[in-house]
């Protein structure tokens, strides 16, 4: 038998007791029943609170889900109706402690291999040039030197094992081991920030950045060619 309380009336299901009259099936009064049986049935997993802004959604190849915050904490869970729990990977906590500590993103190569970036620091004002990279799905983290003080704005990965980052400082950065280590290829923007990568393969790609700024290369970043952007050809007016 369900009981209900809805504004000082205590309401019971027809025939669950004796003393309790019968409800039409067709009145308010069982319209209204129906509605505190379906509020009821709310879902009654806890919620989990979420610490720090979110800027995306970082999916593995299976489909499991990730998401890393700019307050430095990461959560996950096995697809979207699964639950989320709290990631290992902590970065205000024990020995991955950063001062500098934004997490934008998570990238992954295959389920178990990928690395966080952003804007990482392993020691109080020191460069942020690390990115923390994991090789057992997320159960265990260590800090990697990717060579240039900067904030991450955007990674680009295939699951062959490459993957190249741009940033603050105008650089575009290259590996061919699963994120172990980084070369830096030459600048495609010498005074502006990197903000978008996209390769067609491991050679060819272009990058975008502020200030309408848009090139290709054909070498995997030893050298850089401006096209002309969407602004440049007339395709829309400027704001």
């Amino acid at each position: 038998a369900a009981t209900f309380i809805l504004a000082g009336f205590v309401l019971r299901e027809a025939g669950t007791s004796s003393s309790s009259p019968s409800v039409d099936p067709s009145s308010h009064l069982s319209e209204t029943l129906q509605q505190c049986q379906a509020l009821s049935r709310v879902d009654p997993r806890p919620e989990l609170d979420i610490y720090g802004g979110v800027d995306e959604l970082s999916p593995t190849p299976s489909g499991r889900l990730w998401l890393a915050t700019r307050a430095g904490h990461t959560y996950h869970a096995d697809d979207l109706t699964a639950d989320w729990f709290e990631g290992s990977l902590l970065l205000d906590e024990g020995e991955l402690m950063s001062v500098s500590h934004s997490i934008d993103r998570i990238t992954f190569f295959t389920d178990e291999i990928g690395f966080a970036s952003g804007y990482l620091s392993t020691e109080e004002y020191g460069p942020e040039d690390k990115i923390f990279r994991t090789e057992d799905g997320g159960r265990t983290w260590h800090a990697v030197d990717f060579g240039d003080s900067e904030w991450i704005y955007d990674v680009f990965s295939s699951e062959n094992g490459e993957a190249w980052m741009g940033g603050s400082e105008g650089s575009f950065l290259y590996t061919n081991d699963f994120g172990r280590t980084w070369n830096k290829r030459s600048s495609p923007f010498k005074s502006m920030r990197t903000n978008v990568i996209y390769m067609e393969n491991s050679n060819l790609g272009i990058v975008g950045a502020l200030d309408n700024g848009i090139k290709v290369t054909r070498n995997n970043g030893r050298r850089w060619k401006k096209i002309p952007t969407p602004l440049d050809q007339g395709r829309y007016s400027p704001p």
